[in-house]
């Protein structure tokens, strides 16, 4: 065994299985919940009708990119929120295959801003069944972290001045989790001219130390998810349609939609800018959002367990409300008149950092 693998190994080793996740629950003031008795704002009416075939599904109104003024668009005029956005994501796009990334005021802490990222490492095979090449591949999915949080502090000089950390998220093809970790850019070294052994040994170890990371403690293949459906849809088929609804916006906002697996649970992530600051309006879009995601979520495989919705300020990025759905929650999916029904099993708070 090399001594890079026995020192990651060493590093992981003091580690938890049950290490708190990259992003724990915010402390909320609840405004909504499952034990309320009554359904929310019955205005909340999706802005088109689908069909008995959902050929057609409720699609929420678009906020006008004009919201969007060309400041934030840029950094030319200093470094800004979505301008050092664009940036990473032209970044990442030159040499990585990545699903999504997002940024927003940490959960926990309420100050913190944290460019999330989730990119697939195409070296990681998901059906490894050797325990040998398992821990080569959590190695190399601490290495591809690691490295990237490095270049992109040291190489876009925006990144250090707009977040106060980097979480990346290294999945496989099967968008199975091997690790998820927390940089500081604070202690992110100034330089990238690092040997693999020398970057597990300072740059991880540091980040370690400061932010236990999360990961995948056995071959995928020792997860059961049951048997695969006949009609079952894939992940990229169900990305393009839900994006396919914020398409004029997608790429210059903060939006994003994750799916992945975290051991034996299959998570969903939506990050989405709020459109209105009126209470009922902004359950309106909330509505249509939640109806959007749970349709076409339906058919994957395998089974959404949990469903996490992020709502932030689109010029500050600062995190407004946040909440869940159960993956198994209760509706008619043929029928827009259960909205409410849908509704009421969704938890939605408002953040109070």
């Amino acid at each position: 065994m090399s001594r890079t693998l026995i020192i990651i190994l060493i590093i992981f080793a003091v580690i938890a299985s049950g290490c708190a996740m990259i992003a724990p629950s915010p402390t909320i003031t609840p405004i909504v919940s499952s034990t309320a008795t009554s359904s929310p704002s019955p205005t909340a009416t999706p802005s088109r009708t689908p069909t008995a075939a959902l050929t057609l599904t409720p699609r929420p109104t678009l906020p006008p990119t004009a919201t969007l003024d060309a400041a934030q668009l840029s950094n030319t005029m200093g470094c800004t929120n979505t301008g050092t956005l664009i940036e990473v994501r032209k970044y990442l796009a030159e040499d990585y295959e990545f699903s999504a990334f997002q940024h927003h005021y940490d959960d926990a802490g309420g100050e913190d801003m944290v460019l999330l990222l989730w990119l697939i490492h195409p070296d990681i095979d998901p059906d490894v069944d050797d325990f040998a090449e398992f821990q080569e591949h959590q190695l190399s999915a601490a290495l591809l972290a690691t490295r990237i949080a490095l270049n992109l502090s040291n190489d876009i000089p925006c990144v250090r001045q707009v977040y106060d950390a980097i979480a990346p998220n290294v999945l496989d093809r099967d968008y199975n989790s091997w690790l998820a970790m927390r940089f500081m850019t604070r202690s992110l070294p100034h330089h990238s001219d690092f040997s693999d052994w020398s970057l597990l040994t300072e740059v991880l170890a540091k980040a370690v130390e400061e932010n236990p990371p999360r990961y995948l403690d056995k071959p995928p293949g020792e997860y059961d998810f049951g048997p695969r459906p006949t009609d079952a849809c894939t992940w990229p088929e169900v990305r393009e349609t839900i994006e396919a609804s914020y398409a004029e916006v997608i790429n210059l906002a903060n939006y994003g939609f994750i799916y992945y697996h975290m051991g034996g649970r299959t998570l969903f992530m939506a990050q989405i800018e709020y459109q209105h600051e009126e209470f009922e309006s902004f359950m309106e879009q909330t509505g249509v959002v939640t109806w959007n995601i749970m349709v076409e979520t339906d058919c994957i495989y395998p089974a959404i367990d949990k469903v996490d919705l992020f709502f932030v300020d689109p010029y500050t990025a600062d995190m407004r409300y946040w909440g869940y759905i159960p993956g198994d929650a209760v509706f008619d999916k043929n029928d827009p008149a259960t909205l409410p029904d849908l509704m009421m099993q969704t938890i939605l708070e408002e953040y109070t950092p």
